[in-house]
C-alpha cells in the first residue's frame, strides 16, 4: 500500500503530456513502446550472442558471456519489488524491457521516485560497492523481463571482470 502513493501512472501521465492514446498494452503500443512491454524472441536473441540492456552491450563478449552464463531471464510484473530499502540485496537486474523506480523515502508513507532504471541501467548497485544494502526501495513501474543474477554470482563477477567493475 505504502509503494502505490509513488507508483505513477503511465495511463494518466500518457493522457497529460500526449492526449489520449488508451488504455494498457494498447497505449504502450500506440505509442510506439511495445518492446517495452513485450519480451518478443529474447530467448532466440541470447542464444544468438544479442541483449538489449546497453551496459551488458559495452561489455567485452568473454565478459558478457560470463554474465549470461550465470543470469536467468525473468519476467518483470509491474509493482513486483526488486529491492527493498535496507534489506539485503538478492540479486542483480539487467533490464532488457521495462522500467523500474528507485524509490527514496524522506518520511513514514511518502516514498518518492528519484531515478528510473530501464535497458541503459541495471539494479544492484549495493553489491558493487559491496554495502548489500540499499536505502532505497526498487519497484517495477512497466512491465517487462531482466536477467536476474544471484548477489554473491554478481559480486564474484565483478572482482573478476575488469570491465564489469567499470562499466
Amino acid at each position: 500500500a505504502q509503494a502505490d502513493l509513488a507508483f505513477v501512472d503511465v495511463e494518466a501521465f500518457c493522457r497529460e503530456r500526449l492526449g489520449d492514446v488508451g488504455r494498457g498494452d494498447r497505449a504502450i503500443e500506440r505509442l510506439g513502446l511495445a518492446d517495452l512491454a513485450r519480451g518478443d524472441d529474447l530467448e532466440r536473441a541470447h542464444a544468438a550472442g544479442d541483449v538489449r540492456n546497453e551496459l551488458l552491450r559495452a561489455l567485452p563478449r568473454n565478459e558478457r558471456e560470463r554474465v549470461l552464463a550465470l543470469a536467468e531471464l525473468v519476467p518483470l510484473k509491474p509493482r513486483q519489488v526488486l529491492v527493498e530499502a535496507n534489506l539485503f540485496v538478492r540479486h542483480a537486474y539487467f533490464l532488457e524491457t521495462g522500467v523500474a523506480s528507485v524509490l527514496a523515502s524522506a518520511e513514514p508513507r511518502k516514498p518518492m521516485e528519484v531515478c528510473l532504471v530501464g535497458r541503459r541501467g541495471f539494479v544492484g548497485i549495493p553489491i558493487v560497492l559491496g554495502t548489500g544494502r540499499s536505502p532505497m526501495r526498487i519497484m517495477v513501474q512497466i512491465k517487462g523481463h531482466a536477467w536476474r543474477i544471484p548477489a554473491l554470482e554478481f559480486e564474484t563477477l565483478v572482482s573478476e571482470c575488469p570491465r564489469l567493475r567499470r562499466v
